[in-house]
């Protein structure tokens, strides 16, 4: 069964398109990983129920064993996003 791993941002207002573009281009990177089938990140929509969110990384999985492994896979890297300003 396919599985949806869903990722929510929030992003300071002074975020450049730049960076945003260069991650949205790193995340696409993604789908190198054994059962990633697709990777998509953008801006959201809507801010009504967003709680700050304001961006998205949805990512389509073959299956949970390939979410097992695209989450312990290097490339996945998630630990180095976290970043404090």
């Amino acid at each position: 069964m396919v599985v949806k791993h869903i990722v929510l941002f929030k992003f300071r207002d002074h975020t450049s398109q730049a960076i945003l573009t260069k991650l949205d281009s790193s995340l696409k990177g993604l789908t190198c990983i054994p059962g990633v089938l697709d990777v998509s990140f953008g801006k959201t929509f809507t801010t009504e129920r967003a709680q700050g969110f304001n961006h998205v990384l949805i990512a389509t999985l073959k299956d949970r064993a390939a979410l097992a492994t695209y989450s312990t896979n290097p490339q996945h890297g998630m630990e180095l996003l976290l970043v404090y300003e």
